[in-house]
């Protein structure tokens, strides 16, 4: 993620602006210095994410005006200079900040103070985009329908038509439904490159219209998953979540 996107200086000093991608940003001393606070006190387990490169589970054991303390990985290298801070806060949100390696010690590396920091969502589900052809199948009024779905989270997910005619309102109830989402990973519920969800019922929570061409009749809806259904779910989510935070520091 490029740092230098122009924000509102002002509002970035005080507290957070919200950029694409699902990210927000502070530049504020004092919502960095509470963070790193944290980091040290709570010895909050770290990883150090570069493009071909994540360390394994470290710690942030200081910081001062001449930078920030973090335990060196065992795997460390020297060519590693720039890196992100990747770490979860009280809410269990993904944090993150960029730094350079200043100086490195037999144990120790010392990092940059940073001046800006990331926080990536703050659902109560982490949502991920679909890829294009990911479907969703249900039963409304007793009528069969299929839509096109956009994203996707553990608690439900997007889905939208071109067309207006018979579409679900706010309110109302889906039954038997089944995702459809081209995907290779080797994780539960693939078979022959398609990850596939079933759920009883989910509710429509949201609707709007996205007035681009081409119009777009758009539907949040939520569910309740348990069992297997619910960790395909999670497994799917957490290997889009992880490809975010593994891409380039220029991605």
């Amino acid at each position: 993620m490029a740092s230098d996107i122009e924000l509102n200086s002002t509002a970035l000093k005080i507290g957070w602006v919200t950029m694409e991608g699902g990210y927000e940003v502070t530049q504020s001393p004092g919502i960095i210095r509470k963070n790193l606070e944290y980091l040290k006190k709570s010895r909050i387990i770290i990883n150090l994410i570069c493009k071909g490169y994540q360390s394994g589970s470290t710690l942030l054991f200081d910081f001062n005006e001449q930078g920030v303390f973090i335990d060196k990985p065992k795997d460390w290298t020297p060519d590693n200079n720039k890196f992100r801070v990747v770490y979860r806060n009280e809410a269990m949100v993904w944090m993150h900040f960029v730094t350079m390696v200043l100086d490195v010690s037999d144990d120790a590396l010392r990092c940059a103070l940073p001046r800006e920091l990331f926080m990536l969502q703050r659902r109560s589900h982490y949502r991920v985009l679909l890829p294009r052809d990911s479907k969703v199948s249900f039963i409304y009024n007793d009528e069969a329908c299929d839509f096109d779905v956009k994203d996707l989270s553990v608690g439900g997910f997007l889905m939208y038509s071109k067309f207006d005619n018979e579409i679900p309102q706010h309110g109302n109830y889906l039954k038997n439904l089944s995702l459809a989402v081209p995907c290779q990973d080797k994780i539960p519920g693939v078979e022959n490159g398609v990850l596939t969800i079933k759920v009883d019922e989910a509710e429509v929570v949201r609707e709007f219209v996205r007035e681009q061409h081409p119009m777009l009749f758009c539907f949040g809806v939520r569910f309740y998953l348990t069992g297997p259904d619910e960790e395909k779910v999670l497994r799917y989510v957490r290997q889009r979540e992880l490809e975010v935070l593994r891409k380039g520091l220029n991605g």
